[in-house]
């Protein structure tokens, strides 16, 4: 199979594979209702006071956070509905107040939360699983390696954590460190002064300590760890993983007008196994889940250019591939995963007292980073690989704009354009294509006579004239040119492309798309 960034090379400035936007959930040891039983019985409680103790550490959580915003300086904000969001209030008021490390702000509000409740009915009463809603925290903090980042906490047991990052904001920093320039905006690179030099330190990532930092947090925000939890600890998962093959092209024009063909070649010819496959997967009749492919317009790309903001996302189950255009230089390909237990590691099992190595399902354990950044990368490659056979219109349609849109002469004289498709240009660009022109050229005289259709109620001196202003047209486009040291004119390379498409168009595709349309 080709490959998409040697096919496309001329117009492309660099490749960078990096994880995004990543969410990681800590959970203590409480799991089922019955975790919770045990822990008020060794608290020395009962379950009738089970509300009464969940509201109680929920109270101490929320005071703590509350004696934590004030003691930095930083503000402690309760949102009571609204559409705020977070992330952009946080880096507004980061950079308001200059906060280059630390705490940033804490947002509260009441949110659908796992927690545990008394169910009374057959046999004795119990504790169980129950959805609702609870107080949740969220505390922002510039990272000095992840960057902004938050960490969420819902304050009624069993309090499990979610921390956001992103690791575009993580290679930043260590880029920075490292003094390799670039330039980024958003959560994109689009330039890079050592390609090779930033990839090794986005590889980085799946071998960072992120369990030291995640339960530096935990203990920062839950003042109930090593109090009333004991040594409980959190265990750490990746609840979701985005990785982006991000191919950085030279100016904005070489992708605008690229991107549409790729969206088209995408959405018609990507089948339900095409999917299967660039995830990674094999076709098989027992595969139960849906697969389909969605195009979405989210304005993403330049300002005023629908098709660059245009995003294509496959799924496979709770799993994705999606590609756009970002910040308009960028060709995104993004692999999306939810549900890593759809892919397989291979890893020392022990079954029936034996110990062997087999592939098995994927779990969600944070120390899995390396295999899901190795899926999502093996994604990634196969789908811009898919699109390696689309060619890039760019300079035919250069060209097309090129001789049928308005032009003039550098004193200001207007010349006429041609309608490559009309029958006129049609014969004009069938009799320069003539086989005898292409070793010896024409003159005024044999292209008159191939053109003998176009006279119409001119004489032979005005249909010479006609002729001569034709062929100062030709030459103005630079369809053709002169023979040097002759009177002779023949076509160009790039009038050998244009003359030749406008050929076949009016000829075969024309005519096929309008029957099909």
């Amino acid at each position: 199979m080709a490959n998409f960034q040697e096919v496309h090379s001329d117009k492309i400035l660099g490749t960078l594979e990096c994880f995004d936007r990543m969410i990681f959930r800590g959970y203590l040891p409480f799991y089922e209702g019955r975790q919770m039983e045990n822990f008020l019985y060794g608290e020395g409680l009962l379950f009738k006071d089970l509300a009464e103790f969940l509201k109680y550490q929920s109270n101490e959580i929320v005071e703590h956070a509350k004696s934590m915003a004030l003691a930095q300086g930083r503000p402690y904000t309760y949102l009571n509905g609204g559409d705020l969001r977070k992330d952009d209030e946080a880096r507004k008021i980061a950079g308001r107040d200059h906060i280059k490390e630390g705490l940033i702000c804490i947002f509260s509000r009441v949110e659908p939360n796992r927690t545990f409740k008394l169910k009374f009915g057959e046999g004795r009463p119990r504790i169980q699983k129950h959805f609702g809603q609870c107080l949740t925290l969220y505390f922002y903090f510039m990272d000095p390696d992840y960057g902004l980042m938050h960490v969420r906490i819902g304050t009624w047991f069993p309090l499990d954590i979610q921390i956001y990052v992103n690791g575009h904001d993580w290679l930043a920093n260590r880029l920075d460190a490292k003094k390799i320039s670039y330039i980024k905006e958003d959560n994109a690179f689009l330039a890079i002064s050592d390609f090779a030099k930033a990839q090794v330190e986005s590889n980085e990532f799946v071998n960072f300590n992120h369990k030291k930092k995640f339960e530096a947090y935990a203990k920062m925000i839950n003042p109930l760890l090593g109090n009333v939890l004991g040594e409980r600890s959190y265990y750490w998962a990746t609840a979701q993983a985005e990785y982006s093959t991000d191919v950085l092209f030279k100016s904005t024009d070489a992708l605008k007008d690229f991107y549409p063909a790729l969206l088209e070649q995408s959405i018609i010819a990507t089948t339900p196994e095409d999917i299967l496959h660039f995830l990674g997967r094999r076709p098989h009749a027992n595969f139960q889940g849906d697969l389909n492919t969605k195009m979405t317009d989210v304005m993403a790309g330049l300002k005023g250019d629908r098709q660059a903001g245009v995003r294509i996302k496959h799924s496979m189950k709770r799993n994705r591939i999606k590609m756009y255009n970002k910040s308009g230089q960028v060709l995104r390909v993004e692999t999306v995963i939810n549900s890593p237990k759809e892919f397989k590691v291979r890893k020392i099992v022990t079954r029936k007292g034996e110990k062997s190595k087999q592939w098995v399902p994927l779990n969600k354990s944070i120390s899995y980073l390396w295999r899901l950044g190795q899926i999502s990368k093996d994604a990634n490659k196969r789908y811009l690989n898919a699109l390696a056979i689309v060619t890039d219109p760019t300079d035919a349609l250069k060209g097309l704009d090129k001789i049928s849109g308005p032009a003039k002469t550098e004193s200001g004289k207007s010349v006429r354009p041609f309608s490559p498709l009309s029958k006129e240009a049609f014969k004009i660009f069938m009799a320069i294509m003539s086989g005898e022109f292409h070793l010896q050229g024409f003159k005024n005289r044999e292209l008159r006579s191939k053109l003998q259709d176009l006279k119409a109620q001119r004489n032979e001196k005005q249909f010479a004239s006609w002729i001569s202003r034709l062929i100062a047209r030709l030459r103005f486009f630079k369809l053709i040119g002169q023979i040097p040291h002759s009177r002779k004119y023949k076509l160009t390379e790039f009038g050998k492309k244009i003359v030749m498409a406008a050929i076949e168009s009016r000829k075969i595709f024309f005519p096929l798309e309008y029957s099909i349309a």
